[in-house]
């Protein structure tokens, strides 16, 4: 079974990463990446040159990831609207 019709709203949203988790969460997974079971290639330094090189995108709703998770969703939530 198919929809004939769908409708959403298109919601801009970022998560620029903060200068200080990022490091923190990526040197907890070391042994991860030691055993080779870690899937991200993420570093330190790509941490770095990603917010040295972020534009801000005006319109685009704000989201961190270092708070609550229920902050996060309550935060994308209100940018959506009502279901």
């Amino acid at each position: 079974m198919t929809a004939a019709v769908t409708a959403g709203a298109v919601v801009v949203s970022c998560s620029p990463a903060q200068p200080d988790p990022p490091p923190r969460r990526i040197s907890a997974r070391g042994c991860l990446v030691a055993r080779r079971d870690d899937p991200s290639e993420a570093t330190a330094d790509i941490a770095a040159r990603m917010r040295a090189d972020y534009d801000p995108w005006p319109t685009a709703t704000g989201l961190t990831t270092t708070g609550p998770l229920e902050t996060t969703v309550d935060r994308a939530q209100e940018a959506t609207g009502p279901a």
